[in-house]
């Protein structure tokens, strides 16, 4: 890892890695508790366009890298670079479907400016097949969105189902790793209509597609890949006659759909439709688990 690298890192999400959320999002400024101190309201603030923070209370910004150097307290580069790497690209999980690599998930991965793609074909091998099946997604349709993504990373090779966004890059999903292969972008499809509906996540998307009479308005659809990226889109949605907000229910989403429905009438929550429910294909999958169950016991009686 090197500073082009460093740079390259949203402050968002190198602080979301470190476990601090933003308390509100006001357009480009997500608002922070301080990561340096105790405080109940959030004074430090990350303008998400130019990538820099600046700290109400010290009167002090910068960039990610002077914000690195503090939250790691770490002035020497070299060894800050290493921190960081360890930090923000260690994985949960490995990126593997082997026994073998799946024991591997404790260790550190390589960050995803080395990811490189050795090949893009149709959806058809088993594991990433039965991972969507776990998430209750129909494969046919998820075969007319998705690309089964051959890559690897230095001397090891993955495969993931990939999602493409609008600036040719792909979106990364297996059952062990959630990543993607850059440039990082939202993906717009378009439908040829007035309205819009936006998610965070193609998985969400998905849960529409394969649910087709959950939003009964035909819209085009808008899939953010980052919350990140809803600034971004703002001029995208504003084209659009109506727009149909299916964000997470966690602080984040909440805070971009009550910025965006202030802004102007065209926005519209439709996040009841998944009430109790982080996003709509944690609901989606519980109702078909819950269905299934039923399914059971009725033949077993």
């Amino acid at each position: 890892m090197n500073i082009k690298d460093l740079k390259s890192i949203q402050i968002t999400d190198l602080l979301e890695r470190l476990g601090h959320k933003p308390d509100k999002i006001r357009d480009k400024e997500y608002w922070y508790k301080s990561p340096f101190r105790k405080e109940d309201t959030a004074s430090f603030k990350v303008n998400i366009i130019i990538n820099t923070w600046f700290d109400m209370a010290e009167w002090k910004g910068g960039n990610i890298v002077d914000l690195a150097i503090r939250l790691f307290n770490e002035p020497d580069l070299s060894k800050l670079l290493n921190k960081i790497e360890n930090q923000f690209f260690s994985l949960r999980q490995q990126m593997s479907f082997q026994k073998s690599e799946v024991q591997e998930s404790k260790k550190e991965t390589p960050n995803e400016s080395k990811i490189e793609i050795i090949k893009i074909g149709q959806l058809q091998n088993q594991a990433l097949l039965d991972y969507l099946a776990s998430r209750h997604i129909d494969d046919t349709i998820a075969a007319q969105y998705c690309r089964e993504i051959h890559y690897k990373v230095e001397s090891k090779q993955y495969h993931a189902i990939g999602f493409k966004n609008n600036s040719g890059g792909f979106e990364l999903r297996n059952k062990y790793f959630k990543g993607a292969f850059r440039p990082k972008d939202f993906t717009f499809i378009d439908k040829q209509r007035t309205e819009l509906a936006v998610v965070e996540g193609f998985f969400d998307f998905l849960t529409l597609r394969t649910n087709w009479s959950l939003l009964t308005k035909s819209t085009n659809y808008l899939i953010l890949n980052s919350l990140a990226l809803f600034e971004k889109a703002m001029p995208l949605m504003k084209q659009h006659e109506k727009v149909y907000l299916l964000l997470d229910h966690d602080e984040p989403g909440t805070s971009a759909t009550s910025m965006a429905i202030k802004m102007s009438r065209k926005f519209e929550d439709m996040s009841d439709l998944y009430q109790g429910h982080k996003d709509l294909n944690e609901w989606h999958v519980k109702r078909e688990e819950q269905f299934l169950q039923r399914s059971s016991r009725g033949m077993r009686m």
